[in-house]
């Protein structure tokens, strides 16, 4: 392998030169090629960008393309230094400065708009007027009503006569539109309204009857109030959407409460999402139709168990499938499906695609393969969720189902990319998203491309998404690397699951120092023999590793690396998670999610080699065996909320004295901790050591323990015990989880001296008191054993009765105490008990 060389520095005036070389390149961009790659950007963007050149001064007032957004332009920027009306006048301004310094000779191509509409404010029609005398081809709107009572949006006059307006969006938030009588556009092709109120069906029947070349009609999140019937009567139209899925009451109501009548004999597409209509009948079936989407349910009735009615609601989703495909059909309310002559699976079937398919839903596979005489591929993608050894079982399975074709062959894969989005139904629940991130792209290309050379960036967070044929993340990276960047914080998301690669030029960074990477579940590629010279800290979020000996060099290699969290990892494949650090101070290892990530270390070995470790923590389920090199005497803080699964359920006493051992060598290994925060699990799992005190360790520096308890026996034993392994315990915080508490007898804590009781405990925190009499039990040990103690603070469970209460504090005020400085208090709670203790924030 070639030794690594680095690129020889430029000197400042070099640097200067090539500054000044690219600039005049991007300055000497035709007109309509520098408008076209600066219409991506808010307008506001693009008036800021006239001070980069003396060229760019004036380029804004000849752009054909402007695009105001009031929230994000100026209502979070201004919210903390200017009144909320005072932020309101200033984009006011901002609008009318643009359009009055407009070039008259040049036309406006599209407008995007988000203002506020109030009832003594009329700039919004102003600026409407201007733009239809502008000759505005596009234009889109989102209105919102800053009052308590919604303002009306009226269409002007003047925009629906307009000669040159051909699409309109409006975007009313939960505003009525009022409409004109009689009057439609007499040029627009487009129209999509969005959360807007509709209140007469007769203005709007013939408004968009009106509407002689509109070819696409977009509906979404509309309430049609007091429709009976809504009429689409247009011969030109292609496109009809109908969207009420996700929008909120009332504005999910859609067509449940009226009739859809469809008279549009081009259509080409049509989408239905959300609640059914209460009828739907079409003036002529749609003979061009190519591509129909009926997401749809029929309201209060989608969960009904009444027979008739869902016999009914078949019916009727069958009769709008005939009147689409014009294709008769009969449905059976079926468990099984039963083997039939079809003709397209006779003679023309040759392509079957199952998506999202689970082990139980086979059926499905058997009916096609045994019926599809001429089928020729069967393409079986797997429901995410599914287990390899669960797919294994079904494979064979259907390896094994009669075919009557001998050419099909079926294939098997996993997932790519979400359910919806492989069936091609991703455009339609999220139409702009594909433009949406090439704008976020050219965004922070633009960002990083006008950014201050002489400026190194200190801190870079980005969310973005890293496909195979997209290598933008990666030129970022690199352009952040020569910025210097001293914190850089990635969450990289991948439909196709991606594998990401950490880039030499980042490894090499003479600047970083801390680095955290969210890969969403997808692969992290890790060079071989390299890793960071200067980072301090590194942090790993649903990372998918696979090769331990790659990641065991690559982190120690890290000599000054001093934090590390690996938060919901896969250690695929490892048998050892070796971490060799000798500057490391805090390491942290989570699992404690749900899913396939949450295996964390419990197939594989930890071995710890930290010897000025301060602060571990782990959890999630347990590795397999915990070795420490040497024992961290440093270590001022350790949280072990961990759980077994092997062991868990067993009930074989061999099992139970081994696990014992296992957690008795885990626990000596923070033996030096300051703090020390269990789960009770820990607890059940010590318990069969109890009786051998030769197997304990001390905990000298012990200062403070936190833990989990239910009121059993096993786990008040082993609490105890621990508070006798610590002499010098000053503070013990324990969290009441009742769940399994036997009710049957009362427990009885027998008195007894305890070092730590006699003479330094002096603050006990009891947390989900519920008034039973287990827990009055552990009160009384405290008050009664305490003679240093100084406060017990008992926090309330949720939803107690009040009486209970009372009864519970007047019994405790009786309870003997043996030092005479302690004070008892009671509280509610005012988050839950496991972000009292301290664990979960």
């Amino acid at each position: 392998m070639e030794p690594i060389t680095q690129r020889p520095k430029l000197s400042d005036d070099d640097v200067d030169a090539v500054a000044m070389d690219n600039r005049n390149k991007f300055s000497g961009l035709p007109d309509p090629v520098f408008h076209h790659i600066l219409s991506s950007l808010e307008t506001i963007d693009v008036i800021r960008a006239s001070a980069v050149a003396k060229k760019w001064r004036h380029m804004w007032t000849s752009m054909p393309h402007l695009s105001f957004d009031y929230e994000a332009d100026w209502l979070d920027p201004l919210r903390k230094e200017f009144s909320f009306t005072r932020v309101s006048e200033k984009y006011k301004d901002l609008i009318n400065w643009v359009l009055l310094a407009h070039d008259k000779s040049v036309s406006i191509q599209s407008f995007r708009l988000s203002c506020l509409n109030n009832h003594d404010d009329h700039s919004v029609y102003r600026w409407i007027n201007i733009l239809t005398q502008k000759h505005v081809r596009e234009l889109h709107l989102k209105v919102t009503s800053h009052t308590d009572k919604p303002c009306p949006f009226v269409l002007p006059r003047y925009l629906l006569v307009s000669d040159s307006l051909e699409v309109l969006g409006l975007d009313l938030q939960h505003s009525v539109l009022k409409i004109p009588s009689h009057v439609g556009f007499s040029r627009l092709k487009s129209l999509k309204l969005e959360h807007t109120q509709l209140l007469d069906q007769d203005f709007f029947h013939n408004f968009i009857s009106s509407c002689p070349l509109l070819e696409i009609l977009s509906l979404e999140g509309c309430l049609f109030q007091d429709f009976k019937v809504l009429d689409i009567s247009c011969s030109n139209l292609k496109k009809l959407v109908f969207d009420n899925v996700g929008w909120g009451e009332p504005f999910d109501q859609g067509l449940s409460k009226c009739e859809l009548k469809i008279a549009c004999p081009n259509l080409v597409q049509f989408a239905l999402f959300g609640a059914l209509p209460q009828h739907l009948s079409w003036g002529k079936n749609p003979s061009f139709l190519k591509v129909a989407s009926i997401f749809a349910f029929w309201g209060e009735r989608n969960e009904s168990d009444d027979v008739v009615l869902n016999e009914e609601l078949v019916n009727y989703v069958f009769k709008i499938l005939r009147e689409l495909l014009a294709e008769p059909s009969k449905c059976n309310y079926i468990s099984e499906i039963p083997d039939e002559a079809i003709t397209c699976l006779t003679c023309h079937l040759k392509r079957v695609k199952l998506i999202d398919l689970q082990d139980d839903e086979l059926e499905i596979v058997r009916f096609f393969l045994k019926n599809g005489h001429v089928l020729e591929k069967m393409s079986i993608i797997w429901y995410g969720g599914v287990q390899p050894k669960t797919q294994r079982a079904a494979i064979q399975k259907v390896m094994r189902f009669p075919r009557a074709s001998s050419y099909v062959s079926v294939t098997f894969s996993e997932p790519k990319q979400v359910g919806y989005e492989e069936l091609g139904m991703g455009g339609w629940l999220k139409p702009s998203r594909a433009s949406f991130y090439e704008r976020y792209k050219d965004l922070i290309n633009w960002v990083l491309l006008t950014h201050d050379k002489s400026v190194s960036i200190q801190s870079f967070r980005l969310v973005c998404v890293n496909n195979d044929d997209d290598h933008s993340i990666y030129r970022w990276i690199n352009t952040l690397a020569q910025k210097h960047v001293r914190e850089l914080h990635l969450e990289v998301t991948s439909l196709t699951k991606t594998p990401f690669d950490l880039p030499r030029c980042l490894i090499a960074s003479d600047s970083l120092e801390v680095l955290g990477l969210d890969l969403n579940q997808s692969v992290l590629k890790i060079p071989s023999h390299v890793a960071f010279s200067r980072l301090k800290s590194l942090k790993l979020v649903n990372a998918n590793l696979w090769d331990q000996i790659l990641f065991q060099n690559f982190i120690s290699r890290c000599p000054l690396l001093e934090t590390l969290i690996l938060q919901g990892c896969l250690f695929r494949d490892f048998e050892v998670l070796d971490i060799s650090l000798r500057n490391l101070r805090k390491l942290v290892i989570d699992n404690g999610c749900e899913g396939l990530f949450d295996q964390g270390l419990w197939e594989c070995d930890l071995k710890i080699a930290c010897p000025n470790l301060v602060q571990f923590e782990l959890l999630g389920p347990l590795a397999k065996n915990i070795f420490w090199d040497k024992d961290p005497s440093f270590l001022q803080a350790a949280i072990i909320f961990a759980v077994s699964w092997e062991w868990n359920g067993s009930d074989d006493e061999v099992l139970h004295e081994e696990f014992a051992d296992h957690m008795l060598k885990i626990l000596r290994g923070v033996c030096h901790a300051e703090v020390l925060k269990l789960h009770m699990c820990i607890l059940q799992h010590i318990y069969p050591a109890v009786g051998k005190p030769e197997c304990f360790t001390t905990f000298y520096n012990l200062k403070a323990l936190v833990s989990s308890i239910r009121l059993l026996k096993y786990h008040l034993q082993s609490l105890i015990y621990l508070m006798k392994c610590a002499p010098n315990l000053q503070c013990l915080s324990v969290l009441i989880d009742d769940e399994e508490s036997a009710r049957g007898s009362i427990l009885e804590i027998p008195d007894e001296a305890i070092e730590c009781l006699t003479c330094h405990l002096k603050r006990v925190k009891l947390i989900d008191i519920g008034c039973n009499n287990d827990e009055l039990e552990l009160i009384r040990f405290f008050l009664k054993n305490g003679h240093v103690l100084e406060e017990m603070s008992i926090i309330w469970l949720k939803h107690l009765e009040q009486e209970s209460k009372r009864e519970t504090i007047q019994e405790v005020m009786r309870f003997p105490r043996s030092s005479s400085c302690v004070t008892v208090t009671f509280s509610e709670p005012r988050q839950s008990g496991w972000k009292e203790l301290g664990i979960f924030k």
